[in-house]
């Protein structure tokens, strides 16, 4: 049930948008996802992982090169730099997306779509002075888009 003010803008009815962005099942214990120190130490891992792929995947170029010309077969430049280029691609689009770090992704019942957007700034409910939500839905498509200004 929506509610309209005189401008024709429609009003959720009270009490229901807020609440189903901060509804959430409360964990026995903290969730390590929401703390900006344990994202850190992901990121950190993660990059290291992508740093030693990147590694492998220039020793096997440097192999396939080397095998190549153990048989007599002409290796072209412009391969090297292709694949080259293709490596740091990939390395980029994976360390471009740390979503587990910038984000609070998924769809942890426990963390509420709120506490999961502010815990990427470090926040907490407490610092939280007016949340604006803007709802649409088209069929089973739901598109949920809310803002929170923080209280200084």
């Amino acid at each position: 049930m929506y509610y309209s003010d005189k401008a024709c803008r429609s009003i959720p009815a009270p009490g229901r948008g807020a609440l189903t962005v901060a509804k959430e099942i409360p964990s026995k214990y903290p969730l390590p996802i929401l703390s900006v120190m344990y994202r850190s130490r992901q990121l950190t891992f993660r990059r290291n992982q992508i740093s030693q792929w990147l590694m492998h995947e220039h020793s096997q170029l440097r192999e396939e090169v080397d095998f190549r010309k153990s048989e007599g077969e002409a290796v072209d430049n412009e391969y090297l730099s292709s694949v080259s280029r293709t490596l740091k691609r990939m390395q980029v689009s994976r360390e471009g997306c740390p979503c587990h770090v910038r984000n609070v992704e998924g769809a942890d019942v426990c963390i509420s779509p709120l506490r999961r957007a502010s815990a990427v700034w470090g926040l907490s409910g407490d610092d939280i002075g007016v949340l604006s939500i803007h709802e649409t839905s088209a069929g089973a498509n739901v598109s949920r888009v809310f803002s929170f200004y923080v209280v200084c």
